[in-house]
């Protein structure tokens, strides 16, 4: 009996541990059927779930178990149109056979592509020669029309185009404008419900003052840039071409000038020559002088000098 007692005790344990969990077990199934009343309470009182038709419901689902399936897909997102803005200007120099009518035609230009005259200027040069300068301001839609217009006035002579992009410029205006309307907008709303000391409300009115007065100055070169692009400038320059006289006095002109010249040089080969030959006219004429006061003559005679007491 002794010998068989450790035997004993462990199939003893081992029927304990077996017997262990079931308490637990039949604690959860007790909680199981008590739930299951409640259960069945809250699904009499939920409101009865619309019945969808078997069509319906593959038709709706059918489009999403169709649909490829890309988790890694990029989402593809409209890219801003940014509208360029360009500022075009022109300069041309015509000339033309009379300058006041080739001013009442560009005042017909003008008034054909509604234009407007930003400067003009009429100048007498000579008796029987004008010239004159117009700058116009044209709408950049009529740019090109204006041009082929105005080059029918008379012999273009000199053209220059050129254009300006100022869209990075806009672009960051319009940043640091938006940015700056926020801040005013905010220190207005604080103004408003600010409550605390008189120091305090100052300095609020005095940086909403700075920053209202940097928002009208953003305006202002906003307006600027605006007015520039939608106005292009044309400078126009027009001039009589020079009369000249008969052809006859041309070369008769040219042999004057080349005489002139030939003069001028001899003149000039003249005056080397004295400004050479003075200071030893000078010298000569000092050492002559010095010799006679010591009573030397010349010529030498019989190789002597004849001394005079």
């Amino acid at each position: 009996m002794r010998a068989y007692s450790p035997f004993l005790i462990f199939f003893v344990a081992a029927g304990c541990a077996d017997r262990s969990p079931a308490p637990a077990a039949q604690d959860s199934s007790v909680s199981g059927f008590a739930e299951a009343p409640q259960a069945n309470a809250r699904a009499r009182e939920a409101p009865p779930a619309e019945a969808r038709p078997l069509k319906a419901v593959v038709a709706t689902s059918a489009p999403a178990l169709m649909a490829p399936t890309a988790p890694n897909a990029p989402q593809q997102v409209a890219a801003p149109v940014v509208q360029r803005k360009l500022i075009r200007s022109a300069a041309l120099r015509i000339e033309v056979a009379h300058v006041d009518s080739a001013m009442r035609l560009v005042d017909a230009a003008m008034q054909s592509h509604e234009a407007m005259v930003a400067n003009a200027q009429v100048s007498q040069v000579s008796e029987k020669r004008r010239d004159a300068t117009v700058s116009i301001r044209v709408p950049a839609n009529r740019f090109d029309e204006t041009l082929t217009e105005l080059r029918r006035i008379g012999a273009v002579r000199n053209e220059n185009i050129s254009t300006q992009d100022v869209s990075r410029e806009y672009t960051d205006l319009e940043i640091r404008l938006g940015v700056k309307e926020q801040t005013v907008a905010r220190l207005r709303s604080l103004l408003a419900t600010r409550t605390g000391k008189l120091s305090d409300v100052l300095e609020v009115e005095e940086a909403l003052g700075s920053a209202i007065a940097e928002l009208e100055q953003m305006k202002g070169e906003r307006r600027f840039y605006d007015n520039q692009v939608a106005m292009s400038s044309i400078t126009l320059s027009l001039f009589e071409p020079t009369i000249g006289g008969p052809q006859i006095a041309r070369p008769i002109a040219a042999a004057m000038r080349a005489s002139l010249e030939v003069f001028g040089s001899s003149v000039a080969q003249v005056i080397y020559v004295v400004t050479f030959l003075i200071p030893w006219i000078a010298f000569f004429g000092l050492l002559w002088w010095t010799l006679t006061r010591l009573g030397i003559r010349w010529p030498i005679r019989n190789g002597r000098h004849i001394l005079h007491s």
